[in-house]
């Protein structure tokens, strides 16, 4: 199951709700040509959302979900720049 760490959380929680964005839209993420992004999206029946302090932060479908199987979305520790990383569980 895909979760998100508190310091992620926080993070991408302060930069939708500075983003003024309409309710009801999270960062879906996508695999595309072997690669995960975070696309502004709402939400679908069989999506799951996680949650932080009543913001939608992240969207994700079930296939995406099972193709990752144990991760945390977190933030990458080597640099300052918040830049995040999905740590996978073995």
């Amino acid at each position: 199951m895909l979760k998100i760490s508190v310091l992620a959380g926080i993070i991408l929680r302060d930069a939708l709700l500075r983003s003024d964005l309409k309710p009801n839209l999270g960062l879906r993420l996508n695999r595309s040509e072997g690669q995960l992004s975070l696309k502004l999206n709402g939400f679908y029946l069989n999506d799951r959302i996680i949650w932080c302090a009543g913001t939608p932060l992240i969207v994700v479908d079930g296939l995406v979900e099972a193709e990752l199987g144990d991760a945390i979305i977190d933030i990458d520790d080597v640099n300052e720049d918040n830049d995040l990383v999905i740590r996978r569980s073995i």
